[in-house]
């Protein structure tokens, strides 16, 4: 179940802004790259900044978020999946993933 904050459209829609600048993404994308992984899952995307990250370096993304605000906003970034069809979002909590192989699950 999503945090009610984030089912909210308007308060998503300024989520971006009020984090800032994300550094800490750099760790993620280097992980995957040390794991050799081709497709990675993000669970708990959001509004898809660390996906974006992922398939900018030539990763298949996986995004996965409970809040369907979180994934319209992510659906409007430049991966979305009219720009970069690689990317497939999902509206589930990670437990309700069906079976697949990842080589990297990041959060």
């Amino acid at each position: 179940m999503a945090d009610p904050i984030f089912e909210k459209p308007e308060l998503v829609a300024v989520y971006d802004y009020f984090d800032g600048k994300r550094d800490d993404l750099i760790f993620y994308l280097q992980l995957a790259k040390e794991l050799n992984a081709t497709h990675v899952i993000d669970v708990g995307c959001g509004t898809g900044c660390l996906s974006t990250l992922l398939i900018e370096n030539g990763f298949e993304v996986t995004a996965v978020d409970p809040a369907k605000a979180s994934l319209e906003a992510a659906s409007k970034k430049p991966f979305s999946t009219r720009a970069c069809p690689q990317l497939s979002q999902m509206v589930a909590a990670a437990r309700w993933i069906a079976p697949r192989k990842f080589r990297a699950v990041l959060s």
